[in-house]
């Protein structure tokens, strides 16, 4: 079941406790205006990117969104059956590949 905004803004202000500035956040879907279109409409959510905004992840991972797999600034669509391409991340250099 799909939470709402408000309910996703209450668990993110308990997970943001934890953050430090050397995370890596992995979620199921996209924040909001983040490779998160679906026919031309933004689905992705609200208090994600706010949550985002405010932590500053090293980088974010997710998927759900196949039509906008990929890779835009440290944030990582990892849906692979449209682009069909994985990404490795270098934890000790924090940096990204991606293997096609």
């Amino acid at each position: 079941m799909k939470k709402n905004e408000n309910e996703q803004a209450l668990d993110l202000h308990i997970l943001k406790e934890l953050c430090n500035d050397n995370y890596i956040l992995i979620t199921h879907g996209p924040a909001f205006g983040i490779l998160d279109k679906v026919n031309d409409n933004n689905v992705g959510s609200k208090a994600l990117l706010k949550f985002i905004q405010e932590t500053k992840p090293i980088f974010h991972f997710f998927g759900h969104i196949y039509e906008l797999a990929g890779v835009y600034k440290n944030s990582i669509n990892g849906s692979y059956p449209i682009k069909r391409e994985y990404y490795l991340l270098d934890s000790k250099e924090k940096t990204l590949k991606t293997l096609k």
